[in-house]
C-alpha cells in the first residue's frame, strides 16, 4: 500500500506519466488475519515462578559458546515493569527515579520520552518539541517502585532497571527481549509471545477497564488503533460476569 501512495502521488501530484503497477485494481491484496494475543495473569505469574538462574541456560548449538545464561538479578524486574506501565523496551530501560512525578507528596505518574515517535519525526535536540508520555502509577506499579528503592532514590537519575549494570541501555533492552522470550519458552503455551505482548496486555486490560479510553492513556490518536493493533478481543470485561440471558 505505502509503494502504491507512493505512485498515486508521483502520478496525480507530481503529473508524471507512469502506470501504478502496485495498484489494488492490479494487484490483489493478500487477506491479512490480524490475531492479537496477550499474557493471562496466571501466565505471567507462572512465568516470574519460574525466572530462577537454574532456569536460564540455553544450550547452544551453532555457535562457539556452548550455553547463554539468560538470568539477571533484575530481569524479574523489568518483566513486572513491563507489564504494570505497558511502555516498550527503549521506555523502560531508560526509566529512572527522577521520572516519578509526585503530587502532594503521592507518586502519581511516570514521565518518559516517547522514543519511537521522536525518532520518526527526527526530534533529536533537547530544544525539539519532543512527545512524552504519561503512566499512571497503578497500585502493583507503586509496590514495584518501593521494592526498586523508591523510597531511598527518588528524584534521582538512578534507572530502575539494571542501575549498576555497566551494559548500554541498548544491550540490556536486547537482554530483556531475549530473557523473556527465553523463559516464556519454557510455559509451553504454543502461543508466540513475546515481550512486546506485555504492552498488549496492559492496554487490553486498561481498555477493557476504562471502556474504551486506553487511548487517552497510552499516546495513541484514538480507540481505532488500539483496536487494531493492542486490544486482545479474546480478554473480556470483568463486568460480563454479571450479564446473564436467562436468568
Amino acid at each position: 500500500d505505502t509503494v502504491s501512495q507512493l505512485f498515486n502521488f508521483l502520478i496525480e501530484i507530481k503529473q508524471y506519466e507512469l502506470v501504478n503497477f502496485f495498484s489494488s485494481k492490479i494487484v490483489k491484496r493478500k487477506t491479512i488475519n490480524s490475531r492479537i494475543d496477550s499474557v493471562s495473569i496466571q501466565e505471567f505469574s507462572e512465568l516470574l515462578n519460574l525466572t530462577k538462574p537454574e532456569n536460564g541456560v540455553e544450550e547452544l548449538k551453532m555457535s562457539k559458546k556452548k550455553h547463554k545464561n539468560h538470568y539477571y538479578s533484575w530481569i524479574k524486574d523489568a518483566f513486572e515493569l513491563g507489564l504494570y506501565t505497558g511502555r516498550r523496551r527503549d521506555e523502560i530501560v531508560n526509566m529512572k527515579f527522577s521520572d516519578i512525578k509526585e503530587i502532594d507528596g503521592l507518586p502519581i505518574y511516570i514521565e518518559t520520552e516517547d522514543y519511537k515517535y521522536n525518532l520518526r519525526n527526527n526530534l533529536f535536540d533537547k530544544n525539539d518539541n519532543k512527545k512524552f508520555n504519561y503512566t499512571p502509577i497503578i497500585a502493583d506499579l507503586f509496590q514495584l517502585l518501593i521494592k526498586l528503592g523508591y523510597n531511598e532514590f527518588k528524584g534521582t537519575d538512578r534507572y530502575l532497571i539494571a542501575p549498576d549494570s555497566k551494559k548500554t541501555r541498548i544491550t540490556i533492552k536486547n537482554d530483556i527481549s531475549k530473557s523473556f522470550t527465553f523463559y516464556y519458552s519454557q510455559l509451553k503455551t504454543k502461543k508466540k509471545i513475546s515481550f512486546k505482548h506485555l504492552r498488549k496486555t496492559y492496554i487490553t486490560l486498561l481498555n477493557n477497564f476504562t471502556n474504551g479510553l486506553a487511548n487517552s492513556i497510552t499516546g495513541h490518536s484514538g480507540q481505532a488503533i488500539i483496536l487494531k493493533n493492542y486490544h486482545d478481543q479474546k480478554v473480556f470485561n470483568n463486568a460480563l460476569q454479571n450479564f446473564k440471558i436467562i436468568s
